[in-house]
This record gives C-alpha cells, structure tokens and sequence, in this order.
C-alpha cells in the first residue's frame, strides 16, 4: 500500500494553512461525538431548563436572530418537527441572545410553539464558534452531539432530524 496519497495530502494541507486557508478546530467548540454539558437556560415561558432535563431525550437546538430571514423560515420547519413529535423522545429548543420581550413577540406572532431562551451566548460558546445563523445542533438522548449544521435546512432534511428521537419508553 502505497503512501504517497497521504503524504500528498499533507503537504496540500500544510501549503492551505500556511496560505491562511485551513483552520483548526475552533477553541472550546464542541464536536459530533462528544459530550455537551449544558448550562442552566432561564426560558422565555419563565421555566428554567436544568442540565438533568436534557436526559432520556433528544435534543435540536435553533440558534437564530430575529433580523435573519433565513431563521424564520427555518425556525417554522422546526416548529412542525416538534409539533410532530408532540415531545416524545425530541424537543426543539430555539436559542438566541436578542431581547427577551421581543423574542416572545416573535415567537407569538409567528405561531412558534417549541421552547426558547434569549440566553443562549452561554450554551452557543459550547456548541460552536462560528456566528453563522441559522445554527442547527442536534444532542442525542445520552448527551452527545450528533450533528453540526451551519445554515438553512430544506424541510426534508429538518424533518429528518427525528431518526435522533429517543425511543419513548411505554411502561
């Protein structure tokens, strides 16, 4: 087995980071696989979200703006996932910074029914470094991250997101 394929490929990465063009991973920014310990989240229903409440079930985090079009759109996909599954092993949980009445008044005057925290610089710092909205960050029922989705999704690919539902135990 020959290695020159790796050693061409090292040597391409070497030139694009010294071209400024290749970057590592960003500081304390999670990756797909590892474990997120969230901070408590006051909700925007005055509800606070504790790390034990994360546990037995998936998560989809939305990090959006109120000023970002794309999020809107993206936001009412995910809304129609949560409302899907009805809380049943997935919760969506919309995660912003902007001001918390507004936030409210969005929520409300666009039908958006699935939880949300104006807090959320706390818990964006853990999951990703990058500012690009919409976000979408997906953490299985053990607490691990599983997808890293910078941007808008189509509705097939948000509606997708159930496959990460946690069974719901029946007993």
């Amino acid at each position: 087995m020959s290695t020159a394929p790796n050693r061409h490929r090292r040597v391409l990465l070497q030139a694009l980071a010294g071209a400024g063009l290749v970057v590592g991973r960003p500081a304390g920014a999670l990756q797909r696989g590892e474990v997120l310990v969230p901070p408590p989240l006051p909700l925007l229903n005055g509800r606070w979200l504790r790390p034990e409440d994360w546990a037995g079930q998936a998560w989809v985090l939305s990090f959006f703006t109120l000023d970002c079009p794309y999020c809107q759109r993206h936001n009412a996909r995910l809304d129609t996932l949560a409302r899907r599954m009805g809380g049943h092993g997935l919760q969506v949980l919309g995660v912003t910074q902007d001001d918390a009445d507004a936030v409210r008044g969005h929520l409300r005057r666009h039908g958006l029914g699935f939880d949300a925290t104006a807090q959320g610089a706390a818990l964006r710092s853990l999951v990703t470094a990058r500012r690009v909205v919409p976000f979408t960050a997906v953490v299985d029922a053990a607490g691990l991250v599983r997808e890293l989705i910078p941007g808008e999704m189509s509705d097939d690919d948000v509606q997708g997101l159930a496959r990460w539902a946690a069974p719901v135990r029946t007993t």
